[in-house]
């Protein structure tokens, strides 16, 4: 009904403003994330690091490529936070309801919370995809301090047009399968244990109202971190990678960058961004939630 319509729009217009407000900060942790997932790409140990770790590459970044460079695809990442928060806030609720008939559970069940978010999560990754390989492009992007392979657009429109004219629309849904691995997992991680730790929060502290709000996304972006990390590196390196006739230069698909990344770095390299990676997503996730929650 019209009622339904109306409250599903705005929540996806809150959880896009939401999205936009924490990107506008966590900008420059994705970008030293990016560079460092993408440093010492399928070598072993003993390579020279541009970047010695996060501290080092912000100032590294800073020092040689201005605020420009620190807040590297600032623009894509607006878009991106639009239409992929959007679509999974938005949707959020109204999916937890629908599965709560279709399983007949409380929409406060873990199941039920964990189906919303996948499909959530989901949904709003193939829409966002075209962003995120553009965003993930001109953030690995340096003229001092180049790590992985080179792509060097002027912008994100202009990547835009570059990738279509050369390769067609259809490059920018490549990896959109690693993608959506990736939010099936992040989006569910999140908004659940978002849900649980408010539930655990209010009953052991008494906490209510903002307070609670920033304690619980503070936990829910730990977990989130911890989770997300290996099939964040999966995708970064997918699609910052070159193809030639439609085939990777360096990986052929995810299983296949996860088994060389196994045999070169190890594990380790699945973590590798760990610390910038949560410094983005603690205040990311706290800034998202809380101003989703805030906003009447």
């Amino acid at each position: 009904n019209t009622n339904t319509t109306k409250k599903i729009a705005t929540q996806i217009l809150i959880g896009s403003i939401s999205g936009c407000a924490a990107t506008t900060i966590s900008n420059p942790f994705e970008v030293i994330k990016t560079r460092l997932q993408l440093q010492g790409e399928l070598q072993k140990d003993g390579y020279k690091k541009p970047y010695r770790g996060t501290f080092h590459a912000f100032y590294t970044i800073s020092s040689t490529e201005g605020i420009a460079g620190i807040q590297r695809g600032l623009g894509t990442a607006y878009i991106y936070a639009t239409v992929m928060n959007g679509v999974r806030l938005g949707c959020y609720a109204p999916l937890k309801g629908h599965f709560s008939s279709i399983f007949s559970l409380s929409p406060d069940n873990a199941v039920v919370g964990a189906a919303a978010g996948m499909t959530s999560g989901v949904l709003g990754s193939i829409l966002a995809n075209p962003a995120y390989i553009i965003k993930t492009r001109l953030q690995s992007y340096s003229p001092f301090n180049p790590v992985g392979e080179q792509h060097a657009y002027s912008g994100g429109f202009q990547a835009a047009r570059s990738i279509i004219n050369r390769k067609g629309i259809r490059e920018l849904y490549r990896g959109t399968s690693v993608s959506c691995l990736r939010m099936s997992i992040a989006s569910p991680v999140q908004l659940v244990s978002y849900d649980f730790s408010k539930r655990i929060v209010a009953k052991y502290t008494g906490l209510e109202g903002l307070p609670l709000h920033i304690g619980s996304s503070i936990i829910a972006g730990f977990i989130l971190c911890i989770a997300l990390n290996p099939p964040d590196v999966l995708t970064t390196r997918l699609y910052n990678q070159h193809y030639v006739n439609g085939k990777g230069t360096l990986y052929s698909g995810v299983f296949d960058c996860f088994v060389k990344i196994c045999k070169t770095e190890g594990i380790s390299g699945f973590y590798k961004g760990f610390f910038p990676h949560y410094a983005r997503v603690a205040p990311h996730t706290v800034i998202l939630l809380v101003v989703f929650e805030q906003v009447p």
